[in-house]
Formats: structure tokens, sequence, C-alpha cells
């Protein structure tokens, strides 16, 4: 419950947004924003040699996450 707390106030253009709650007797469902794309991992290992500009691009997005967090 801490965690879906936190993930509410949360609003970023790289993180992914809760967007609805929905809470049963027995269940809590979590709504959050569609992502198109598949995961930041499975692109980088699908690339044979990403360029510096694509690496800087990709740490530069993780890093303004990371520190918005932080904040």
């Amino acid at each position: 419950m801490n965690e879906i707390e936190i993930m509410k106030t949360i609003n970023h253009d790289y993180i992914m947004k809760l967007e609805e709650l929905h809470e049963s007797k027995n269940s809590v469902y979590l709504v959050l924003e569609l992502l198109e794309g598949g995961e930041l991992f499975n692109h980088i290992s699908s690339k044979q040699n990403l360029s510096i500009k694509q690496i800087q691009r990709i740490m530069v997005c993780l890093l303004k996450a990371l520190s918005y967090l932080h904040d």
C-alpha cells in the first residue's frame, strides 16, 4: 500500500504513471499507463551496436527519472 501511495504522487515523463486504482474484497488492481515499444533491456539487447548518441539519450532519460524520484 505504501508503494501505491508513492505511485499516486509521481508525475514524470520518463516514469510509468498509475492511472487508476480498483480495490475488491481480496485484490487490488492497478491500471498503469500503456507504454509501447517493449522493455529497455530487450531494446538494448537486440541492437548490435548502439551509437554514442543513443546511449547518451537513454542515460539522460534514466538519470532524469532517478533524480526526480530522489527529490
